[in-house]
């Protein structure tokens, strides 16, 4: 294992949290002040340099916040960080989520980040100037689209990055005819994950929320927060660079969701946040309210098994009702093992539930029965995981409810993870 990153852990293979984002240090973009670092992820490059990223948001932690894209750079396995830069002006988007790509000889590092077209709208309402105001080329977009997908590209291991719109045949959110479903929304979850074998070798996948209709009407609301419907699903790329949507699920039951392939088959694992509930559904009573679903895929993502209830993770329950640390469950595997990271229970801040007390949660059943081991007891959300070789991993997340307290990254080790309190 390399020695920068077992330099993290202490005996028992869990390293201190490391701070990647601070909302304390006074950091400005432009004259809005940075409120929240949200929602991070991490990858790693071939000359072993780390890159965080994360939702930077300006003024106010709202999810309708404007937002940059935050990144940070540490050449030492996340033992010390360069120091935030923004990557991207003001603009409403979510999740972004990095990984490598080596083509020519070379090696890129792409973003993927995913934007409200509705928000931007409010910034600028022409959308000719989102060149000049955004960097992003909107006239390939469908005048109905209501979400735009960038992929941010760097030939330089960070240093510089350029700015490439999936619009045309290149938008995995291309609206259909009339009659067919449509989605609406997509928010990216998890880690951008590779399969490793079998028919789908290569492709990359990453979990999205979604929003849509089970029928297109003819005229679809452009504001996502319009669209009540929620599911979950994935975009999947075979080359990297053009992204397309895998199978919808459309329900009252979840939409944030994370998936990673798993298993000798290699198909793909998904576990997704449960929502409210919506009308009469029958699950409401039948113990299942707050639990997390999981779902399975053999064909690369284009359909997704029934839903079962994973047993021994963490509720999202406080006296039967949903509460503040309901929140994305990250994935990865190890080997036959998944692991899963989450917040388990809440502390006050400012007189509100905020999400907090992070576990990191195993199952070596396929996902059926977990167990969960505390990683940190303080604030704890939204949280990605990766795997840096077969023994240690890195889990990469944000303190406050929406990272009011900034982003921290922690080391440690499987033998840490199996190792019974």
């Amino acid at each position: 294992m390399d020695k920068n990153f077992t330099d993290h852990l202490n005996a028992g293979g869990l390293g201190a949290a490391v701070e990647v984002f601070s909302t304390q240090a006074g950091f400005f973009h432009g004259d809005m002040p940075l409120a929240a670092a949200f929602n991070p992820a991490v990858t790693l490059t071939e000359r072993g340099t780390l890159l965080a990223f994360a939702e930077g948001r300006l003024g106010s932690s709202h999810d309708d916040a404007p937002k940059t894209v935050l990144m940070n750079r540490s050449d030492d396995m996340g033992r010390t960080w360069q120091g935030m830069r923004a990557l991207t002006a003001p603009g409403c988007h979510f999740g972004p989520r990095p990984y490598t790509l080596r083509g020519n000889g070379r090696e890129q590092v792409c973003v993927l980040v995913c934007y409200s077209r509705y928000h931007l709208r409010q910034r600028e309402p022409d959308e000719s100037q989102w060149g000049d105001v955004f960097g992003i080329d909107a006239s390939g977009l469908h005048p109905q689209a209501v979400i735009i997908v960038i992929r941010l590209i760097s030939d330089d291991d960070g240093a510089t990055w350029r700015t490439d719109a999936l619009t045309g045949d290149s938008d995995p959110f291309r609206v259909p005819e009339p009659g067919n479903r449509w989605v609406g929304f997509g928010d990216f979850t998890g880690t951008v994950e590779t399969i490793p074998a079998g028919p789908y070798a290569g492709r990359r996948i990453v979990g999205i929320s979604a929003k849509g209709l089970e029928r297109m009407p003819d005229q679809p609301p452009d504001n996502m927060r319009d669209l009540e419907s929620m599911g979950s699903s994935i975009l999947y790329s075979d080359d990297g660079i053009d992204w397309k949507l895998g199978g919808v699920i459309v329900d009252w039951h979840g939409n944030e969701a994370a998936v990673v392939p798993f298993g000798k088959d290699n198909g793909l694992f998904m576990l997704r946040r449960w929502n409210s509930f919506r009308g009469n559904d029958p699950a409401r009573d039948q113990g299942y309210f707050g639990r997390r679903l999981a779902h399975l895929s053999c064909d690369g993502g284009q359909t997704w098994s029934q839903p079962f209830f994973p047993e021994g993770l963490p509720h999202a329950l406080v006296e039967g009702r949903r509460f503040d640390h309901q929140c994305l469950p990250s994935l990865c595997a190890v080997g036959g093992t998944l692991v899963s990271a989450m917040p388990a229970g809440r502390n006050p801040e400012n007189g509100q539930p905020t999400r907090s007390h992070g576990v990191i949660g195993y199952s070596e059943d396929g996902g059926r029965n977990w167990r969960v081991k505390p990683i940190d007891a303080g604030l704890f959300s939204y949280a990605t995981l990766y795997r840096v070789n077969e023994a240690g991993l890195w889990v990469v997340f944000s303190r406050g409810t929406h990272g009011e307290q900034g982003s921290f990254l922690r080391a440690f080790t499987m033998d840490w993870v199996r190792e019974r309190e």
